[in-house]
């Protein structure tokens, strides 16, 4: 039986060789329908589907994320390994926006300059 699979790379062409969560952003890039993860994944090189490679994007690679859905509507999320892949939960596919922590801190350390005895420094 065949269920969809979608396929996710990260933005920018960025390979995620890592497989670290939360430091890119993903989009889907491709949707096939596939009896497993590894025909999944075979659909979604270059080399071996030429559906694929039309539509412009490399060929799926570790740190990529597979999902796949069943009739039922369920969603599993995988990342590609090295050898195989690794099941991970949903939040893989969100993306952190370190800046805005950086903003904030800042923030937090100029007042903590400004009012030092509201944060008990002095």
């Amino acid at each position: 039986m065949k269920n969809l699979f979608n396929i996710y790379h990260p933005l920018g062409g960025f390979i995620n060789y890592r497989c670290e969560q939360g430091i890119h952003e993903y989009e889907q890039v491709a949707t096939v329908d596939a009896t497993s993860l590894q025909e999944a994944f075979t659909q979604a090189q270059n080399d071996f589907n030429p559906e694929y490679e039309e539509l412009g994007h490399r060929s799926t690679c570790v740190g990529d994320i597979i999902t796949q859905s069943d009739e039922f509507g369920n969603v599993e999320h995988y990342i590609v390994e090295s050898f195989g892949f690794v099941e991970v939960p949903p939040t893989v596919l969100g993306y952190i926006d370190w800046s805005l922590h950086s903003i904030i801190n800042e923030y937090i350390a100029e007042q903590m300059l400004e009012h030092p005895e509201d944060y008990g420094l002095i």
